[in-house]
Formats: C-alpha cells, structure tokens, sequence
C-alpha cells in the first residue's frame, strides 16, 4: 500500500514578529528563515515520517528555487513526481506575532497551472490498496471520478460497485458517486471524533 498525495508545494519564508503590522506599516522581525511548505508537501512528509510509503504529485518552476525544493523532499519523500513549468516555483510569506497570530501571503502559479490528470501518469499509477489524498485546492480540470474511465475503482469502507469518494470538510461528510455525482451528506460525528479532520478540506479515497 502506497499513500499518493497530490498537492501544492513551495518555500515558506517565516518572519516572527513581537505583533503584526497595522496597514501601511514597516516592522523588523525578531528572526526570519525560509523552509519547505506547502499542504501538499506538508502532508506528504507528516505521512513519510510515520514510515508508510509515499508519492508527493506536484509543480514547481525550473529556477533555482524549484531546485532547492526538489532536494529538500528527496530527503523526506522516497517517491517525488514534479511537473516542471516556466514560471516562478510558488512561495509564501510568513508573519507570526507572540502569541501565534498569523498572516500568510501565497504565490502560487505552479499550484494553478497543475493538472495531475492531464499533466501526470498518476491514475495508472495507483495501484489495489493505494490510498489517495488530493487537496480541494488544485485546480482540476478535469473531476476526480475521472479515474473511473480509467479502469480504477475507488471504494467505500464497505463493497460497492461504483467510484466512491470521500469528502471531508469541517461540517460534514460527503461520499459523492462517480457514476451519479449526486452526494449524501451525513452529520458531522460526535465531538472527539476523529472521522473528519478538525481542519481544512481534501479528498480522501483508497483504490479497491
């Protein structure tokens, strides 16, 4: 079983700060430092560190901040598949007061140009038993279920003929049909749950 994550990454600059600037105000940071970042490497790495197998599907630019990317993963990630573009690899800025406010400025061009379905092999790469995490974020062209004209099924918890996939959101769970695209929601479960994560958004499907 492998986990596929398709996702965003970029370099994260950090600024640290005593508080955060009002509009149209300059302050020096305490300390500032760039590092790997992104939700899509984010997850992968968290996933590669609890020892399973892990694909990272994402974008950067040919520049020298993509080259800098690719060697930080290679040391987290036993598997990283990068589609290469002609634009600026996506970074982010920072800024965190004392008490952990923060204010997060994102480029992102590599994260709007990537298809994974168009652009990547990722739907003959995953295998019976694989696990697949996209993030909502992405801009698919083409829907998810397309993986169904594949020749992949996706399944549910239990057996069912169709292409099942997962929706988390912060109030609901949704299980969207290929064949229909209709969706059931369901309540969100009992507090201390952890059915849904408590954060954020993504898609979540394991191929049967």
């Amino acid at each position: 079983m492998r986990v596929h994550i398709v996702g965003n990454v970029c370099i994260d600059t950090t600024f640290c700060l005593d508080r955060l600037p009002q509009a149209g105000e300059t302050r020096n940071a305490m300390s500032h430092a760039d590092g790997l970042g992104g939700k899509g490497a984010n997850q992968a790495v968290a996933a590669s560190r609890t020892g399973v197998p892990v694909a990272l599907w994402t974008a950067i630019g040919r520049d020298a901040n993509g080259d800098w990317i690719r060697d930080a993963l290679a040391g987290e990630i036993d598997t990283v598949r990068l589609t290469m573009f002609d634009l600026p690899t996506d970074r982010s800025t920072v800024a965190v007061d004392a008490t952990g406010e923060n204010i997060i400025l994102s480029g992102v061009s590599c994260a709007l140009a990537f298809d994974p379905l168009a652009q990547t092999d990722l739907a003959d790469t995953i295998q019976p038993g694989d696990v697949l995490v996209m993030q909502e974020t992405l801009h698919l062209r083409q829907p998810t279920p397309a993986y169904a004209s594949r020749g992949k099924k996706v399944s549910r918890p239990f057996s069912t003929p169709a292409l099942w996939l997962r929706v988390f959101s912060r109030n609901s769970t949704m299980w969207t049909s290929s064949s229909s695209m209709k969706a059931r929601r369901r309540p969100s479960p009992a507090r201390g749950s952890r059915q849904t994560p408590p954060r954020g958004s993504g898609i979540l499907a394991q191929a049967a």
